[in-house]
């Protein structure tokens, strides 16, 4: 696997006991990967536009190999629509160094209010971390809007270089925008206490502006390691998560709160608060927020006889704020390495009718993986597997949650696939 994220489940390898299962849901390939310039390993989400055209990242792949001991450096690729079919077009292929990012990952792509595209890198850029400290980047369609320009041309244009220092390194979620244009998002190492930093860009008549809003790891009990990308609420608070430190040391749930000096932190939650981990571990891959309640998954934690051996496969949890200030935890599933999944890598998403899906890593009815929805009830959230993978053409091991839209469910698998260098696939709801 060329996923270095990949490296803090080694210990969920465990075997397992598989489970035959049915889907009933149609599943459709709609694209696999084949290497080289075409791009490999596409280990992050999908976005799409207004005409149904799909974007996302490879984390290999591409044109160029002066990445990491001659590797490839990834790519960002569009899925064109049209008539029932998605075409495939590379729209920029990184090539690291100094002067470009190298290796994304994470839910690292987002549209920005010019209709640009932007995102992050894990590599690339200045040289003074091994493989470079990451980028922030945009790519400007020809048109000056991806409608409507399947397989155009886009530019990129490299908005920073994080040098490693107190401004941060190793940005791994994408980046989110306030009602100013200012983007923001979080770099998982470097910052004044080397464990990560949130950042501000703000656009000028020259280019952008880094400032350091947050700095992680002070005191005796500070978070550290952020990840995913941040969201806001309407009264422009930022909410995130950590996969490090915290009161209890398996990480946690922050909030970052405007004002006229600055931000202050808040930790709202700091999971391995139950014995065993039960309420969970290294939050992971991003929060969503709906009705003032914020979703995600945690990574670990959570059932400690998973597979039955001594390992942890994480949980679905849901946080709610309470009149102290902290906020209450509810587990809405705990992953038993069966046929319901193991280890998610991405947050949650909720659609209109609130129900809530997502991915696992391993697990699922032939252990490489699954799709699953929840639903609320009177008595609680029930799972549904809803497409269990299994190798080969469909893929396996998908490291990224899912796109909804409409009655469509789409998401990668990085693993397998036709070529052996993962896919996209179609799910129905």
């Amino acid at each position: 696997m060329t996923n270095s994220l990949l490296v803090v489940v080694a210990s969920c390898l465990l075997p397992l006991t598989l489970t035959s299962y049915v889907s009933a849901q149609t599943v459709t390939s709609i694209y696999s990967f084949h290497g080289r310039e075409n791009g490999s390993d596409p280990v992050s989400g999908l976005i799409s536009d207004s005409s149904g055209n799909l974007y996302g990242l490879t984390f290999s792949g591409g044109g160029s190999t002066n990445c990491l001991f001659g590797s490839s450096c990834g790519t960002v690729y569009e899925l064109s629509y049209s008539d029932g079919t998605y075409t495939e077009s590379v729209i920029h292929s990184f090539t690291g160094g100094p002067e470009d990012g190298a290796s994304p990952q994470g839910p690292s792509l987002s549209f920005g209010p010019d209709g640009d595209l932007y995102g992050t890198t894990y590599g690339g850029g200045f040289e003074s971390c091994l493989g470079g400290c990451g980028t922030v980047y945009r790519l400007i369609p020809s048109n000056g809007t991806p409608n409507g320009t399947p397989n155009g041309t886009w530019t990129e244009e490299v908005l920073y270089r994080f040098t490693g220092g107190d401004d941060g390194a190793l940005p791994f979620g994408g980046v989110i925008f306030d009602k100013q244009g200012n983007l923001y998002g979080t770099a998982s190492a470097g910052g004044a206490n080397l464990a990560g930093t949130v950042f501000e860009l703000q656009p000028t008549s020259t280019g952008f502006t880094e400032t350091t809003v947050y700095t992680f790891g002070g005191g005796n009990y500070g978070l550290a390691s952020p990840g995913g990308t941040l969201v806001q609420d309407a009264d422009g608070n930022f909410y995130g998560e950590a996969q490090d430190g915290g009161t209890h040391y398996g990480g946690g749930i922050f909030k970052l709160e405007p004002s006229a000096s600055g931000f202050t932190e808040r930790p709202l939650y700091a999971f391995c608060a139950l014995a065993n981990c039960a309420d969970g571990a290294t939050p992971y891959g991003g929060l969503f927020l709906q009705r003032g309640r914020l979703y995600g998954m945690a990574n670990s934690g959570g059932d400690r006889n998973c597979y039955g051996e001594d390992a942890f496969c994480g949980l679905v949890f849901e946080l709610t704020p309470t009149a102290s200030g902290l906020w209450q935890e509810s587990v809405l599933h705990t992953f038993t390495g069966g046929a319901d999944g193991a280890v998610p890598f991405d947050g949650p998403v909720l659609d209109d009718l609130g129900d809530l899906y997502g991915t696992t890593y391993f697990g699922g009815a032939y252990g490489v993986g699954n799709v699953f929805r929840l639903a609320p009830g009177p008595n609680g959230w029930t799972e549904q597997v809803l497409y269990s993978f299994h190798g080969g053409a469909r893929g396996q091991a998908p490291s990224a949650s899912v796109l909804v839209s409409g009655t469509s469910l789409f998401t990668t698998a990085e693993g397998e696939g036709i070529y052996g260098d993962g896919g996209v696939i179609e799910i129905s709801k």
